[in-house]
């Protein structure tokens, strides 16, 4: 029930979500890990603006593009762990066919692809989580024995629903229940339990803003470790413009070297870069959950 200003540790993202959620991997771990590629040096996000107009109303049209730095993954690619690879190798060689650069409207037209690859991508995840030791394993035996005893019952309601008709229900209601509860059975172990609180910390200390009255130098150096945790956290955009305008003035590129607006529109303001950052959390997010 504390705030914690620090990283915990340098989990990546994905078996954070793993860690944090019971293995239940979705899109915020996807973005995490590209977005924690990026800060890496694999990856460049570069933003792209078009000015539109419809009827009297002038809108500017945000598009982003991912760029991989094939040289740097070369020389690399040894720091890289497999669901990272796989991540690379599915964007680059398969989605863009080869090609360096890919951008978001191609990867939301390829969502059938991507729907069956992060079937696969998130097995292999959380295959890599249980070897990892964060959870007690007596926990996990007991929840997979209260799994099979469900499903027995659920087996046996089908062949007395024969017999004994709407007194069936009994070992219907049993089933279900046993079965619900069972999935809350497994437990992390002292140390890890340790560590997912301080990650909830953090994630309070973030949604709280509390950031915005810290005078820590490691909070502004680690600030782009901080927006890859966040994404996985579940901070809100609101919480990542408030970061991104912690960066003094034309200073963003030194804090987040992946990130690149080269045209006319951009603006370099902590506001304009909040914004912009803001836009791009919303972007890659709705794009890969959807």
């Amino acid at each position: 029930d504390t705030f914690y200003s620090e990283i915990p540790s340098g989990l990546s993202p994905a078996l954070l979500s793993y860690l944090l959620s019971r293995g239940q991997i979705g899109g915020p771990a996807l973005v995490g890990t590209m977005l924690d590629l990026a800060q890496r040096g694999f990856l460049k996000i570069k933003e792209n603006i078009k000015p539109r107009k419809f009827l009297f109303w002038s809108y500017q049209n945000r598009n982003y593009t991912l760029e991989f730095d094939r040289k740097f993954y070369t020389e690399n690619k040894k720091s890289l762990q497999l669901f990272e690879h796989d991540l690379l190798t599915f964007i680059f060689d398969d989605l863009a066919e080869g090609q360096s650069n890919i951008d978001f409207k191609t990867l939301r037209g390829s969502r059938s692809r991507f729907v069956k690859w992060f079937s696969d991508w998130k097995k292999g995840i959380v295959k890599l989580g249980e070897t990892q030791g964060y959870w007690d394993k007596t926990s996990i035996k007991a929840r997979n024995k209260g799994v099979i005893i469900s499903l027995i019952l659920v087996a046996v309601t089908v062949i007395s629903a024969m017999y004994i008709e709407e007194w069936a229900i009994i070992p219907a209601i049993s089933g279900v229940t046993l079965l619900i509860w069972s999935l809350f059975i497994p437990r992390r172990t002292p140390e890890f339990e340790l560590e997912a609180k301080k990650w909830g910390g953090l994630k309070k200390y973030l949604k709280k803003y509390q950031f915005r009255d810290s005078a820590n130098s490691f909070f502004l150096e680690n600030i782009s470790k901080f927006l890859v945790y966040g994404v996985v956290l579940g901070v809100s955009k609101e919480v990542v413009k408030k970061l991104a305008e912690m960066i003094p003035q034309g200073q963003q590129s030194s804090f987040f070297p992946w990130y690149v607006a080269s045209h006319p529109y951009a603006d370099f303001s902590p506001t304009g870069f909040g914004d912009a950052l803001s836009s791009l959390m919303t972007a890659a997010s709705s794009t890969m959950s959807s």
